[in-house]
């Protein structure tokens, strides 16, 4: 009988020892599938050199490379080394997350189980609410607009419009939005943009790309403020230093002069009839409007026509009394 209960008793440690070295496994196996089902995630990426790209992750190598797939279809590789900001992840957003969100309802099974007393369980059941947090992943979804890259930039489009913002989101090939200084929303499809200026650091103080703009009126006065929206014709919209968003048409502006750098005058001169010698061969007669450096000139003719000339095209400007153009 002794042996019987010893026997018996290396019986049951045997089976504690069996079921405790088990729940590990178990455990293991829930790791991985909850990993399994986390399915991908997005990340937003902020270069050096101001470009953002956000996209599901396909690699991700800390210290070495991040590997997106743009909203466009096409894949982007980015080197540590290119790389200023990495968002968090978060849940990627596709048209079928809303399926993806049914499962929780599969774990109504468990308030099947509510009749029983036992209606403890469905409060146990409580933690798949607790799957919300992915509900939650919404939040970062309110963040596109992104959260503010710190870098602004001057867009022109193809409808001869000018807008200066931060950045909010910038997907190459794809979009780019920017926060004007009147706080409105501003976004820009690839194909719109005909042309996008480096990245200048919000607050960045020194002449190049800056949005700074003084406008001489008609009236004699003047004001001073960054550019919110130039529409080419029609007016030109800043933010004076007071915060006050200021539209004024063209009609009534007799120019505008943007910053250069500390000690240099204006290449253009801002008085007189000028005589534009272009590449072409060709010649424009006209008042100095506006000059953005390595941009374009505007010339004004004594008939009120607007001559938009490209900086690059310029072989000379000479001060004349000539009275035509050719």
């Amino acid at each position: 009988m002794q042996r019987r209960v010893v026997s018996s008793g290396c019986a049951l440690w045997a089976l504690c020892a069996a079921t405790a070295f088990a729940i590990p496994a178990v455990q293991l196996v829930c790791a991985q599938t909850a990993k399994a089902d986390a399915g991908p995630v997005e990340r937003t990426v902020v270069t050096k050199d101001g470009s953002m790209y956000r996209g599901e992750v396909l690699e991700y190598t800390i210290g070495s490379h991040i590997v997106l797939k743009l909203s466009g279809g096409e894949s982007k590789r980015i080197t540590w080394d290119e790389i200023d900001q990495v968002s968090p992840p978060r849940p990627k957003n596709p048209s079928g997350s809303a399926p993806s969100a049914s499962p929780p309802p599969a774990a109504s099974p468990p308030p099947a189980a509510s009749p029983p007393p036992a209606a403890s369980p469905p409060p146990a059941a409580s933690p798949p609410p607790a799957a919300s947090p992915p509900p939650a992943s919404p939040p970062p979804v309110s963040s596109g607009p992104l959260v503010p890259s710190g870098f602004e930039r001057t867009v022109q489009i193809r409808d001869n419009i000018t807008y200066f913002g931060e950045v909010m989101e910038y997907e190459v090939g794809s979009h780019l939005i920017l926060k004007l200084g009147d706080g409105s929303i501003k976004r820009i499809s690839w194909a719109e943009a005909k042309r996008i200026s480096p990245p200048r650091r919000k607050g960045d103080q020194t002449h190049v790309g800056s949005p700074e703009r003084t406008i001489v009126l008609r009236n004699g006065n003047t004001l001073r403020g960054d550019l919110v929206e130039s529409v080419q014709g029609v007016h030109t919209t800043i933010r004076l230093g007071s915060g006050e968003i200021r539209r004024v048409g063209w009609t009534d502006i007799q120019r505008i002069t943007a910053p250069l750098a500390p000690g240099v005058s204006s290449p253009i001169p801002l008085t007189g009839e000028l005589l534009v010698h272009l590449d072409s061969g060709s010649r424009v007669l006209g008042s100095y409007f506006e000059y953005v450096p390595e941009q374009q000139l505007i010339l004004r003719h004594q008939n009120g026509r607007l001559f938009y000339i490209p900086v690059n095209s310029i072989i000379k400007v000479t001060i004349t009394d000539e009275g035509k153009t050719e």
